[in-house]
């Protein structure tokens, strides 16, 4: 794979970055064409325009289409004012600690562009239903989850969100149910769109995600376009092909960054560990662009609110449940050994009482009784100590698979099932908690 040298501060980047990671510059037209897209600036007629300008406070050289400077982020209009990231809506970004050991991806885009056999790819493994198709396989939202380099994976592949058999009402639950399963957010928003034609449809469901999401939602996208092997058929690189795609694809490859990437989702061996690998990387530097974030609004606030909420209560119910299990536990052990026990008291402590007696008449009888009680006493403390032994061991089983049920991943991933399985208090709160925002939202889609 090439690298790029930056302009500004001639650092060596990798081929799939579109800002340097060192100065955070964008990359320029001449780097323009690898397999990730890099920023380009067009007029309305296609050329470049090539008047850039130097920010007043840094003197830093900027391209023309930035109105911030690539490095102090001051602004061209307002001098050398630097201005905050906002977004409308209220939308804001959610900072990814260490302890958000996910990255969380959203599938969108109409039916028949591969967003199943995608998803298939990046999970690295075959779990959404994926078949040729004129009509959605994908009926409703569905999660698949892998590892990645010590991070879970959670993919929600969507619906296509305008097939006619679909009702107003069960898009709006899916797109809901989408939400509870990517809480607190997403890292990727991806369009999948497949190399040919870009129709109405799949407009129409970028500026619905957009209205719905708010505009920052766009920080967050990336567009994934299937079927690269029909630009090797022609000789042809995506970069080169982008560049022919109609005007309402290019204004919405320019509002996301012209974050774009090519795949063949029948690719297989190296050649599909190159372009899943590419794709991750995609993402972790548009995450990084992001200040490490995901993306959130208040739909996504109120969502993992419900979830953490749901999750305190099931770790509570489970708490009390393990107690209950280790009763259980003590008093069935207490009930196996016990008979053996008074068995073995009983006979101690005849013996004992032979030992006290008068009738013993030789020495040869009293130390034979001494050498009963003294294997009697050992048989009491073995059969103790098994006792204590398999109540500890059955203890230990029952607390270690709790804790195992009781993780921070172990609770967050029985929610999200009961999310997509249409279950559970967490999907009720869902439904019910995010009813208002849900009218918005059919109003926003339909």
């Amino acid at each position: 794979m090439t690298q790029w040298m930056c302009d500004g501060c001639t650092f060596l980047n990798e081929h799939w970055r579109n800002k340097c990671k060192v100065c955070k510059s964008l990359k320029s037209k001449d780097d323009y064409g690898a397999s990730g897209g890099g920023k380009e600036s067009e007029d309305s007629s296609g050329s470049y325009k090539e008047k850039d300008w130097t920010c007043p406070k840094c003197t830093f050289i900027n391209q023309s289409t930035s109105n911030k400077c690539g490095v102090c982020r001051s602004t061209q209009e307002a001098g050398c004012h630097p201005v905050e990231k906002q977004s409308s809506n209220n939308n804001k970004y959610s900072p990814v600690g260490v302890e958000d050991n996910e990255i969380r991806i959203v599938l969108i885009g109409r039916t028949g562009t591969g967003k199943s056999a995608t998803g298939n790819n990046l999970l690295g493994h075959d779990h959404f239903r994926s078949l040729t198709s004129g009509s959605s396989v994908t009926e409703k939202c569905k999660r698949g989850e892998s590892k990645r380099k010590g991070k879970k994976v959670v993919i929600v592949d969507t619906p296509g969100l305008f097939d006619t058999g679909a009702t107003n009402e069960t898009v709006t639950k899916e797109i809901i149910k989408c939400i509870g399963m990517t809480s607190p957010g997403p890292h990727a928003m991806v369009l999948v769109v497949s190399v040919g034609r870009f129709t109405k449809e799949e407009q129409d469901t970028v500026k619905h995600f957009v209205d719905h999401f708010g505009a920052g939602v766009v920080d967050h996208m990336i567009v994934l376009f299937t079927r690269k092997d029909d630009l090797s058929k022609s000789n042809q690189t995506i970069g080169q092909y982008v560049k022919t795609v109609p005007s309402n694809l290019k204004t919405i490859l320019s509002q996301c960054g012209n974050r774009f990437i090519a795949f063949n989702n029948d690719a297989v061996g190296q050649s599909n560990t190159d372009q899943v690998d590419d794709f991750y990387k995609m993402v972790e530097s548009m995450c990084n662009d992001n200040g490490g974030s995901c993306y959130t609004n208040e739909l996504y606030k109120e969502a993992e609110s419900a979830l953490q909420r749901r999750m305190r209560i099931e770790r509570k119910r489970l708490e009390e449940q393990k107690e209950k299990e280790k009763d259980k536990i003590k008093n069935e052990v207490q009930s196996k050994y016990q008979r053996k026990l008074d068995h073995e008291k009983k006979a101690k402590s005849k013996l004992e009482e032979d030992l006290k007696s008068k009738k013993i008449q030789s020495d040869k009888d009293r130390e034979n009784l001494q050498k009963q009680l003294k294997e009697a006493s050992k048989r009491m403390k073995r059969e103790l100590g098994k006792k204590d032994k398999e109540l500890r061991e059955q203890i230990k089983k029952t607390e270690d698979e709790f804790k195992q049920k009781m993780t921070e991943d172990a609770l967050k991933t029985n929610q999200r099932n009961n999310v997509e399985n249409e279950k559970g208090d967490f999907f009720s709160d869902l439904m019910g908690g995010l009813v208002t925002a849900g009218k918005k939202l059919l109003k926003l889609f339909f």
